[in-house]
């Protein structure tokens, strides 16, 4: 019984590494399939995908991103300080953010 266990884990540990084992370019295929935030938090859950997220090339930002409206300029802000890499793909959803603060997607664009 408790090796069926041990051997049960160690299949789990062996299918993780040969995703640790992938080049970046298909870490980032997979990951422009999840959103922005399941981007983030599959870095949490893993070690080895840990800074992927901060260097996908491709930021959604669809209406339904940021639960917070009023923090959702500051996430953004936040995540592209901290993202290093090429930008080719970033779409954000204006109408989260309120009129009078639209001057900082011209900052965004720069």
């Amino acid at each position: 019984m408790i090796s069926s266990c041990f051997k049960k884990l160690k299949v789990e540990r062996d299918e993780l590494d040969r995703l640790t084992d992938l080049p970046i370019n298909v870490k980032h295929q997979i990951q422009e399939h999840l959103s922005v935030e399941e981007a983030a938090r599959m870095s949490v859950l893993s070690r080895p995908w840990k800074h992927i997220w901060v260097s996908i090339p491709k930021l959604v930002f669809s209406a339904d991103f940021c639960h917070n409206k009023p923090l959702i300029i500051d996430v953004i802000n936040t995540i592209l300080l901290q993202h290093c890499g090429a930008i080719k793909t970033f779409l954000v959803n204006i109408s989260s953010i309120p009129s009078s603060q639209h001057s900082v997607i011209d900052e965004w664009m720069l």
